[in-house]
């Protein structure tokens, strides 16, 4: 399998496991599989990230509706401060809630004349790379210097595939 599609799998694998998990998509009163375990500790991990300080659900937070954690950005501020702290580095958009991001379908122009899908209108995620929205979400996150800021999508790969090795224990 080439390395390109491994990684595409992974990413796919990130977004349905983590943010079925996360969501209550699959039900928190019956037991986890490990595979659905592993997604939620990818959301909740913080050492994937730069300072090991930020998970997807420091900015996609359950008690808040699946998004930000604070009222006050959220309603003036609009973004949050990413994985390097007091340094000035904020992301660029306010997180949307994580909820339903897995429901949205590919990015396309409907039979009725409308366009429909993808999960930001500026078509950062439009599932067409990797066949679904959410997938194409995980990727930026994790690389973006202003968000979690880790250096490489190889260093990525392989605190993923630790990750799960010991999750799943292969």
């Amino acid at each position: 399998m080439k390395k390109n599609t491994v990684l595409k799998m992974t990413f796919i694998f990130i977004a349905a496991i983590s943010i079925a998990v996360s969501a209550g998509i699959i039900g928190a009163e019956e037991a986890l599989t490990p595979v659905q375990e592993l997604g939620e500790q990818i959301f909740f991990d913080m050492k994937l990230s730069i300072g090991h300080n930020q998970s997807c659900a420091s900015c996609h937070t359950p008690e808040w509706g699946w998004t930000g954690p604070d009222s006050t950005v959220n309603n003036d501020v609009v973004v949050y401060e990413g994985s390097i702290k007091n340094d000035g580095r904020f992301g660029d958009r306010k997180p949307p809630s994580a909820a339903y991001a897995t429901q949205s379908p590919i990015f396309h122009f409907s039979r009725g004349g409308l366009w429909v899908g993808g999960n930001f209108w500026d078509g950062r995620a439009t599932g067409e790379k990797l066949g679904n929205p959410a997938a194409d979400q995980a990727q930026g996150p994790f690389l973006n210097p202003v968000e979690q800021g880790l250096c490489s999508l190889s260093g990525l790969h392989c605190a993923l595939r630790a990750l799960i090795r010991r999750s799943l224990g292969i």
